[in-house]
């Protein structure tokens, strides 16, 4: 594939450098008016600098329409065709035809573009672009406004704005099924650590009558103590009353 796009390459060159040539010499075939207007025409393909045309795809054609005579022109259609390539009385396609009503001053120009679709095998093959223009008397008129070879190519781009479109549409769709499997089976699991929750001691509730000193927080053996000083006290109290 890439040998043959390289083949179409050198020939649309060649072809491009032998056009003026080939068409000038089959250009008093076309029947046109020979009258000087007194406008000049320019042309530049914007997104196809060698002229490789894409079949079945729109290519735009930019015209520039520049007055150098004395009379107001409008223009009012512009239309195309492709013929072959060494006689353009042999018409192989007759393209797309758009309308205007632009006016073209003395001493301005004006730029009209001019969008048509090919359909036909690859290969080379001439073209030739009229512009209709009307004069101050409304007469009506034909010039050429491009007349040159173009090669056409076939449309194999794995990479074109309806393609990108496809392959955008299907990975979204792929991942969307990867999200749905990966949710079934490995939502409900946690790969973090859980944090350690410290242990909160709960309140602990004292039976504690008004008006007695709370005894939980004294130690036991201290207690004893206490208990057994109370009872040695009693006991002398008691020997001494006897004595008396």
């Amino acid at each position: 594939m890439a040998t043959s796009r390289r083949f179409l390459l050198w020939l649309c060159l060649a072809v491009c450098f032998l056009s003026p040539f080939v068409i000038n010499a089959s250009a008093a075939d076309l029947d046109l008016e020979d009258e000087p207007s007194g406008l000049v025409f320019t042309h530049v393909f914007p997104n196809n600098p060698f002229k490789l045309i894409t079949a079945g795809e729109s290519t735009k054609l930019d015209i520039t329409v520049t007055n150098t005579g004395d009379a107001k022109h409008i223009v009012s259609q512009v239309s195309g065709i492709i013929v072959n390539p060494t006689n353009t009385t042999a018409i192989y396609r007759n393209l797309t035809t758009l309308y205007y009503k632009t006016a073209v001053a003395p001493g301005e120009n004006v730029t009209v573009p001019f969008k048509f679709v090919v359909e036909a095998e690859p290969g080379p093959y001439g073209m030739v672009v009229f512009v209709d223009v009307l004069d101050e008397d409304n007469k009506p008129h034909r010039e050429i406004a491009f007349q040159d070879l173009i090669q056409l190519v076939e449309n194999d781009s794995l990479f074109d704005l309806q393609s990108i479109s496809l392959y955008l549409l299907l990975t979204a769709g792929f991942g969307g099924v990867l999200y749905f499997v990966f949710q079934s089976f490995f939502g409900g699991k946690t790969t973090g650590r859980a944090k350690r929750v410290k242990p909160v001691a709960a309140p602990v509730q004292n039976d504690v009558t008004p008006g007695e000193p709370d005894m939980e927080w004294i130690p036991e053996h201290l207690i004893k103590q206490q208990a057994a000083a109370k009872k040695r006290s009693v006991r002398g109290k008691r020997s001494t009353s006897k004595e008396k």
